[in-house]
């Protein structure tokens, strides 16, 4: 919660940061990576991609932190702060299932 900036290529970053933004203590939070599975968080601006180079690392830090102490804290992700997401699991699984067995696994 104190960090100058979190810089970590874990693609687990982006739902942390919208986490954290979430419950009221965001953080800079920039990722080593050139791609992310996670672009609703993008969107969002809950995270900066940095790209691998160190320009671009540098100034990515530099934004986070500085968009950070002005209080621009990107917005949380809808979907990260669903509360029945359990619920919705079971229920696209139950969903799917005959479908994926027929079209995927070809069991009539």
């Amino acid at each position: 919660m104190n960090a100058f900036a979190v810089v970590s290529d874990s693609g687990t970053l982006p739902e942390e940061s919208s986490f954290f933004t979430s419950v009221g203590h965001p953080f800079p939070a920039v990722c080593i990576r050139t791609s992310t599975e996670r672009p609703e968080a993008l969107d969002k601006a809950c995270f900066i991609l940095a790209g691998i180079d160190e320009v671009s690392l540098l100034q990515a830090v530099d934004t986070a932190v500085t968009m950070n102490q002005e209080g621009d804290y990107g917005i949380p992700v809808p979907d990260y702060v669903e509360e029945n997401v359990s619920t919705k699991v079971v229920k696209i699984i139950q969903s799917y299932t005959g479908v994926v067995n027929k079209m995927v696994w070809r069991k009539f």
